[in-house]
């Protein structure tokens, strides 16, 4: 039987790859052989299943970022593979998912953006910071700037049109965005394999 967890598993797929706008409440009772009376038994309306999907998709990248905090000892490399594991998931999304919410779902962006803000400002700033302590980044940098800079539009960059991510290859989008900014912070000496 189809319950919340597949409807909601379904959505989330679904949205991420058509866009939330785009993949209306008839598709998903289609495309699971169910009908639309059995999604509004778990959601009110499409705002609320998008909302859901948000969430679930924040907290499986939040579950994600604790293992990887908790496996590494170096900041900076935990640092590596938070945006690794993101950049891999946004990869995932069409431009469409983000600006849709943001455009017709404003609560459910609301919830995306305090996430994306909760990452960015409190578990990467920390992580810079545990770095700047132990000795691993310049001491000059100035570390809110430094993520106001190259973090705080991740997402808008990679989603700057459609095929942004074909035109170049991931490698070297993630190597621009993160590696090269994370080396250019760090103090001589130090060696970070994930910074080539």
């Amino acid at each position: 039987m189809i319950g919340k967890k597949e409807i909601l598993r379904c959505s989330v797929e679904s949205f991420t790859k058509y866009g939330s706008k785009h993949f209306t409440m008839d598709e998903i009772a289609q495309t699971l052989g169910i009908s639309k009376k059995t999604i509004y038994k778990y959601f009110k309306g499409k705002e609320d299943l998008v909302m859901a999907s948000v969430k679930v998709l924040t907290d499986e990248f939040a579950f994600e970022v604790e293992q990887i905090i908790k496996e590494n000892q170096d900041p900076i490399t935990s640092i590596v593979l938070i945006y690794e594991n993101g950049f891999e998931r946004l990869k995932k999304f069409r431009p469409s998912f983000i600006f849709g919410i943001k455009k017709y779902y404003p609560s459910a962006y609301e919830v995306f953006q305090g996430f994306r803000s909760h990452i960015i400002k409190t578990v990467i700033y920390d992580l810079l910071e545990k770095a700047k302590k132990n000795g691993f980044i310049l001491h000059e940098v100035k570390l809110d700037l430094f993520c106001d800079l190259y973090f705080n539009k991740f997402e808008e960059i990679l989603f700057k049109d459609n095929y942004f991510i074909e035109r170049y290859l991931d490698t070297d989008v993630f190597k621009h965005l993160i590696i090269y900014n994370l080396r250019g912070i760090t103090v001589s000496g130090y060696d970070n394999k994930l910074l080539g």
